[in-house]
């Protein structure tokens, strides 16, 4: 049995198919492309494959991973310069290489990189952006309610979850390219974490036009964030 780990791009209209339709659609990627599949046990056998953290509808991305399992090796490059052969438009697979190791690859996901963009009520300069948000990362708590599934009131420090932020454009619209906690430990959606600069900063977001493209995903290791392919 082989592990082929692969990062592939999810862009264009296929942001809008949902993580269920994606396996599906890969699986059926893979067997038009005959790859040596290896198959669970029992009644109703399918491919062992596992993914990292799922994309959010409406939600694209040029960092995502999938874990495949397989009977035997095949070329790997030979594989990705001829996968539009066999996946839809807007899947694009970036590279990949065999890995060792039983950890699936959402146990391993701690961290991810999002660039987020969006409009505000009225201009702001690039310095002006820049303090709002050294002011929003100096904050030691920054609170978030939600009601969970039980109907109870959920409260919850986000603070530590904010890994860094970088200003990378200001005019027209702002971008903000946002680290944040991804995983199964610890997650934070990039559109709350864009609600609480709202709230907690002067800077005035148009909360509707929030667009959030992802960049990459990493996991920890010996101390520093390494890519799910460095891993």
């Amino acid at each position: 049995m082989y592990v082929l780990r692969l990062k592939y791009r999810k862009i264009g209209a296929l942001k809008f198919v949902s993580h269920l339709e994606t396996l599906k659609m890969v699986e059926r990627s893979f067997r038009r492309a005959k790859l040596p599949l290896s198959f669970s046990q029992g009644f109703n056998p399918h491919p062992k494959m596992s993914f990292a953290a799922p994309l959010s509808v409406g939600i694209a991305s040029d960092g995502e991973y999938m874990d495949v399992e397989l009977d035997e090796k095949i070329d790997i490059d030979e594989f990705i310069k001829d996968h539009s052969k066999y996946f839809p438009k807007n899947f694009i697979l970036v590279k990949g290489k065999y890995v060792e190791g039983k950890k699936k690859l959402m146990s391993l996901v701690s961290m991810a990189s999002y660039a987020v963009t969006f409009e505000t009520e009225k201009p702001y300069t690039k310095e002006e952006v820049e303090n709002e948000i050294k002011k929003f990362m100096s904050l030691e708590d920054i609170i978030l309610e939600r009601v969970n599934k039980r109907k109870k009131k959920v409260v919850r420090n986000i603070r530590p979850s904010v890994k860094d932020i970088k200003v990378l454009q200001y005019v027209d619209k702002i971008m903000l390219k946002l680290d944040l906690s991804t995983g199964s430990v610890e997650n934070l959606n990039p559109k709350t974490a864009v609600e609480k600069i709202n709230e907690h900063t002067d800077i005035d977001v148009v909360l509707d036009t929030i667009r959030v493209h992802r960049i990459e995903m990493f996991a920890e290791k010996n101390g520093k964030y390494v890519t799910l392919m460095d891993y």
